[in-house]
């Protein structure tokens, strides 16, 4: 579990904007994710710059993505794990994502002016691609891929209560 923690605390930085073509996340994975708001975009593209660590999370719980991962015949047509779950984090979407709606209320709504809220509740701006462009600008993850869902839900509450060297996320933090 240290290597996990320690890769989701230091390792590569990869940004929204670009994780497809270079995360390197498999296709099929169990496994955990920090992401992280940067201090300015300079700053991170050359490796330093991190701000705080906002939120933790794991994808592929089900046992359909468990038995793709060990080579096992698949049930679904499609298969949800780690990728899936950093794809749905980057469109911003809040409908049935939890991150989004943190990111939406925690970290997009302060920033917001009147008229910017005004445009919101009037239809004219969508909160969503608020929420997207945030998403974009300001923030970067790391992950690790894990043998179970049970090794990653362990190291996901691991670092929810705050037992390693970064505290604990502002937006899922456990007591």
């Amino acid at each position: 579990m240290e290597d996990h923690l320690r890769a989701l605390g230091t390792g590569p930085l990869h940004l929204f904007t670009t994780w497809e073509r270079e995360a390197g996340v498999p296709e099929v994975a169990v496994g955990v994710y920090t992401i992280w708001r940067r201090a300015d975009v300079g700053a991170v593209a050359a490796g330093a710059g991190l701000e705080q660590l906002v939120y933790v999370g794991y994808g592929g719980r089900s046992p359909v993505v468990e038995a793709a991962t060990k080579g096992e015949a698949r049930s679904r047509r499609k298969v949800l794990g780690l990728r899936d779950r950093l794809r749905r984090h980057t469109r911003g979407q809040r409908s049935g994502n939890q991150f989004a709606l943190y990111v939406a209320d925690r970290l997009v709504l302060p920033t917001l002016s009147q008229d910017e809220i005004t445009a919101v509740t009037e239809g004219r701006v969508f909160m969503d691609a608020l929420v997207r462009r945030y998403i974009a600008s300001h923030l970067g993850f790391r992950w690790v891929e894990t043998l179970d869902a049970k090794a990653a839900r362990a190291i996901e509450a691991e670092i929810r209560h705050g037992r390693w060297t970064h505290g604990k996320p502002l937006l899922n933090p456990l007591e």
